[in-house]
């Protein structure tokens, strides 16, 4: 009934099955339809909200620019306006600076002035005037030390100063009185034609006070410039000497002389402007203190808003570099999006295609009703037999209940004890297979031991001897046996007869018989052992002479007698016994000889060593002659070594002492007076310690190279290497 039923269903669903099936479907793309249709909704709105956004932010991308391009300029113009003022205000700072001089004397001198007491001091000439920047070192070079000298208008000024100078012990100076120098004027305000077109450094100085162009021609006179040595060198060696200074500093006097080098040049003795007014006043000067203050009130002023500028440029210009990535990143999703949205609108109308065309095929494929209501009613038909053929199932299993039951009862009353004994026997027989397997291991294990024994047997010789002589003892046995036998088979006749004869005699008779009948019996037993015995010893011996002798001997072959090293006896050959003396050889010593030999022989000496002991020898002695050459080379290496030492301590001695001598002449000729000494640290090994270089200058005492100064240093390093020079050119 239930096959029935699963038939009946399998058939309804097979019938509803196409139809489901096409429902499915229709229902599959209808649901992928509206997915697309909500996907489209919501792109074309975020296209709409791109489209409005995108253009406001470029916009908001061009306005910002814009302003970071207007912060920009303004910030450039700021900048130079403020590094300008900055200048302005380094220029006047050094300028004031100049004024109150650290130079107690100048400033002494310039309060005089302001004070009205010497009105005729105009200043240092070094702040009388200014020159480029670039030209600094060399008029700090070229006109040295009269840059700092004192101008005065004449002679009686440059008097009163020097007398305020004593009066109030101030210090000394340096003057230069303009009526003194006055006959310069026409030179000083004429021009000449100079090499190459450099430029005379006295034109290059500009002054507010024409007065004291005389002066600065009186300190510099005709000095060219020179942009370095090599043109510096062509002007001054021309065929008209000059006197030529570059910037760097080097200077060529007219003499031909030529002076510069060293770490650092000197400069700072000239400022680009002029620094002293002549006519200035201490109301000038507290004017100028004001104009400075307000100077740097507004660079502060221009500095803040350069930093203001600079603070709004970086903050929009981070904004306008957020706003671009943005842009960027909407327009490439407005791309995408527009790209998407065609590919749905395609593919919706592909959707719609096919869920028209499915919702005909769905309303074509309906399942005929009236087959639907036979399976149906069929199917509850067999519903309603089920459920009888289940009744009567519960009832059949009651019964088989109450069956298994009774079977369990007999079973535990019957069956249970003989599955113990059988459980119990089958433990038994676990035990004895256990037992088997041991009693088959330890078999295994004494067959093994048998045929080690019967390998090792050593005393093979006496063994087939001792068989031999059981062979002839038996063969003789065996014949008198025979012998025995045919008596005995002649008597067993004669019994056969007289039995036969007289089978009705006594008891005593038929007991005769049977003990002869037993006697014979056991002698047939003992001749067939005595053949079994016999065969066993000939299959032995043949073994023995074909196979295992051969063997021995096969071994025996290689094997020779070894010198050993240190004996001196010969050694005794092996002695091999005759025919008649293995015969007469008593078979008990011969075992007892033959287990003392087994004894030694399982020691097993290593007779390989011998071998081993002359091979190792023989390396022994080769590495010996080795050893003998080598110390031999090392011998003649240390002799030519310990030649080479005492030439080379005989050539630099000789050396020394020369470089020594010369050194003293050279240091006493350059020097006019003084010493000079080399020693030895150490002279019994001068190469270890070195040497030591001490010098007496002139007029001094003793001193080691490293305490001298530079020029001492200098002359004592030129004896030195004249001296070497000397000795090897």
């Amino acid at each position: 009934a239930k096959a029935a039923l699963q038939v009946h269903e399998s058939e309804l669903k097979i019938l509803k099955q196409v139809e489901t099936t096409e429902t499915r479907k229709y229902e599959s793309l209808m649901s992928s339809y509206q997915q697309s249709q909500q996907s489209l909704e919501e792109k074309a709105n975020k296209v709409v909200e791109l489209k409005q956004s995108i253009p406001e932010m470029k916009t908001e991308i061009a306005t910002k620019s814009a302003e970071v391009e207007k912060l920009n300029k303004e910030e450039r113009n700021l900048s130079v306006q403020c590094s300008k003022l900055k200048d302005e205000i380094n220029e006047r700072s050094r300028n004031m600076q100049s004024q109150r001089s650290n130079d107690k004397v100048l400033d002494f001198l310039m309060r005089q002035k302001m004070e009205g007491k010497i009105p005729g001091i105009l200043g240092r000439l070094g702040n009388l005037g200014g020159i480029d920047a670039k030209y600094d070192v060399a008029i700090s070079t070229a006109a040295g030390g009269r840059l700092d000298n004192i101008v005065t208008d004449n002679y009686d000024t440059a008097a009163e100063a020097i007398a305020a100078l004593k009066k109030y012990n101030v210090g000394r100076a340096t003057f230069i009185t303009l009526e003194k120098i006055e006959h310069l004027r026409r030179e000083a305000c004429s021009t000449i034609d100079t090499p190459e077109n450099v430029p005379r450094l006295y034109d290059l100085v500009k002054v507010e006070d024409d007065r004291v162009r005389t002066a600065f021609y009186f300190a510099l006179r005709n000095t060219l410039v020179g942009t370095d040595l090599e043109q510096g060198t062509r002007i001054a060696y021309g065929r008209q000497r000059y006197r030529v200074v570059t910037l760097g500093g080097e200077m060529i006097e007219l003499t031909g002389t030529m002076s510069g080098g060293g770490r650092t040049a000197l400069r700072g003795k000239m400022g680009t402007q002029v620094r002293t007014k002549t006519a200035e006043s201490a109301d000038t000067s507290s004017s100028s203190q004001s104009a400075l203050e307000d100077m740097q009130i507004r660079a502060e002023e221009l500095q803040t808003r350069i930093n203001y500028c600079q603070e709004q440029q970086g903050r929009l210009e981070r904004e306008v570099q957020t706003l671009q990535i943005t842009l960027q990143r909407n327009e490439a999703e407005y791309k995408r999006l527009d790209v998407s949205i065609k590919s749905l609108e395609q593919q919706m109308a592909s959707n719609l295609k096919q869920c028209n065309i499915q919702r005909e095929k769905m309303l074509k494929k309906t399942t005929d009703e009236g087959a639907v209501k036979s399976r149906e009613a069929q199917i509850e038909t067999s519903k309603e037999e089920l459920e009888e053929a289940l009744s009567a199932e519960q009832v059949m299993s009651s019964q088989i209940e109450e069956i298994q039951a009774q079977y369990n009862d007999l079973r535990n009353e019957n069956v249970k004890p003989v599955e113990a004994k059988i459980k119990k026997t089958t433990t038994q027989i676990e035990k004895l297979s256990a037992n088997i397997r041991s009693m088959n291991v330890a078999l295994s294990s004494a067959e093994r031991n048998i045929e080690k024994i019967t390998k090792s047997n050593n005393n093979l010789t006496e063994n087939i001897k001792t068989a031999e002589e059981k062979l002839r003892t038996l063969n003789e046995q065996r014949q008198r046996f025979q012998e025995h036998k045919e008596d005995l088979e002649k008597a067993e006749e004669e019994a056969a007869e007289a039995i036969e004869n007289a089978k009705s005699q006594s008891s005593d008779l038929k007991k005769q018989i049977d003990e002869i009948t037993k006697q014979e019996n056991q002698r047939n037993i003992d001749r067939i052992e005595m053949e079994t015995k016999v065969q066993n010893v000939k299959a032995i011996v043949d073994r023995l002479v074909k196979v295992e002798i051969p063997a021995h001997q096969a071994e025996l072959k290689p094997l020779k007698l070894n010198d050993i090293p240190g004996q001196t006896e010969p050694l005794i050959p092996l002695k091999e016994l005759t025919e008649e003396e293995l015969n007469a050889e008593p078979i008990a010593d011969m075992r007892y000889k033959a287990t003392v030999l087994e004894e030694e022989l399982s020691k097993k000496p290593n007779l390989n060593c011998i071998k081993e002991f002359n091979e190792k020898r023989n390396v022994y002695l080769d590495r010996v002659r080795v050893l003998e050459d080598i110390t031999s080379k090392r011998n003649e290496m240390r002799d030519k070594y310990e030649e080479v030492r005492k030439r080379r301590y005989k050539e630099f001695m000789d050396g020394f002492a020369i470089i020594t001598h010369k050194l003293k002449e050279m240091y006493q000729m350059i020097t006019q007076g003084g010493d000079a000494e080399l020693e030895l640290v150490d002279s019994m090994d001068p190469f270890t310690e070195g040497v030591n270089f001490t010098v007496r200058p002139p007029k001094k005492s003793w001193k080691y190279i490293s305490n001298l100064s530079g020029g001492e240093k200098t002359l004592s390093s030129l004896a030195l290497v004249f001296a070497l020079h000397y000795y090897k050119p």
